[in-house]
């Protein structure tokens, strides 16, 4: 008789430690320098400290022959297939609604605290890319010569992408209204509508990745399955009391949303796509207007530069 089962793969300083953290986990040695322990083990209420160490076990199938029990035989054969090869594969997001939506409940979480805490840093550095883009934009509404620095600055000065995104959109409103119309006007109003609203849902999810922590995941199927991006104990918004529990049970807490690797990289790569139209929009004013000789801070326009070097070279030849 074989039966098969999935293991954790550990060496003998981690199935050390193991033990000393999870002292039911009860880790078999299978050769010198090689334990396994059952993942089911695992499962349930654990630390931070057994997560971190799990994250960087591999998982393996292994066939137990001519078992007495479970783990009681003494033929162990550890199989290095595919199960241990797709456990690890980083996973792809593909939204099935809005991009920028919150995505489902992932079934199991990361297995690589490096490429979670990896994935994190990715996504708010390309944030700041958009919003340094989005301070662009303002400064392209205040003073669309090609000098930025000033509005720039005052936009950076704003605390909360909510506040600051008011003032970009107050600066749009006065200025698509004011402003002397030209043919573009309509196509770049109603290109700063979407943007703006676009932009304003995804520092929703933005605001989930910042304002998160590392931890164990317990998936929708119930129970443990790596790490994941979780809102803390402390947010009240983002963690909501269970109500199907009975009265007298111990209260617990379920997160609006958990993200691994997968989904937070998906929004970094979302956050950076939107950098190009944003930045392609205040280019756009700034190039229209000074074109059409409005605003022109540092000297005539082109059009006169070009009408007035044709008058000085006509004069200088005759």
């Amino acid at each position: 008789m074989t039966i098969e089962k999935e293991v954790l793969l550990l060496s003998k300083a981690q199935a050390d430690k193991l033990q000393e953290l999870v002292p039911n986990a009860n880790p078999r040695q299978v050769s010198d320098d090689r334990y396994i322990t059952g993942i089911e083990a695992l499962d349930g209420p654990t630390t931070d400290e057994v997560m971190h160490l799990m994250s960087a076990l591999p998982r393996c199938l292994v066939r137990i022959h001519d078992p007495v029990t479970e783990f009681g035989s003494s033929e162990i054969e550890i199989v290095e297939s595919s199960i241990t090869v797709e456990e690890r594969k980083p996973r792809v997001y593909q939204p099935t609604g809005q991009p920028h939506e919150r995505p489902p409940f992932p079934e199991k979480g990361d297995w690589s605290e490096r490429a979670l805490y990896e994935s994190v840093g990715r996504a708010l550095s390309a944030w700041e890319s958009l919003e340094t883009a989005y301070a662009l934009l303002f400064g392209a509404f205040l003073s669309p010569s090609w000098y930025f620095m000033p509005p720039m600055r005052a936009y950076g000065s704003v605390t909360g992408f909510r506040a600051r995104a008011g003032m970009v959109k107050a600066a749009a409103d006065a200025f698509f209204l004011e402003s002397e119309p030209t043919a573009d006007t309509p196509r770049q109003r109603e290109e700063f509508r979407r943007l703006n609203d676009l932009v304003a849902k995804y520092s929703e999810r933005r605001n989930d990745i910042a304002h998160a922590i590392v931890g164990p995941y317990s998936s929708p199927l119930g129970y443990l399955r790596g790490l994941a991006l979780l809102p803390p104990t402390h947010a009240t918004k983002k963690q909501k009391f269970r109500e199907d529990l009975p009265a007298h049970a111990a209260p617990h807490l379920r997160p609006a949303y958990a993200y691994t690797s997968a989904e937070i990289t998906f929004f970094a790569n979302e956050f950076l796509a939107l950098c190009k139209p944003v930045s392609s929009l205040a280019l756009d004013i700034t190039t229209v207007l000074a074109r059409d000789g409005e605003h022109w801070l540092d000297g005539p326009p082109p059009a006169e530069i070009e009408a007035q070097t044709k008058d000085e070279n006509l004069t200088e030849s005759h």
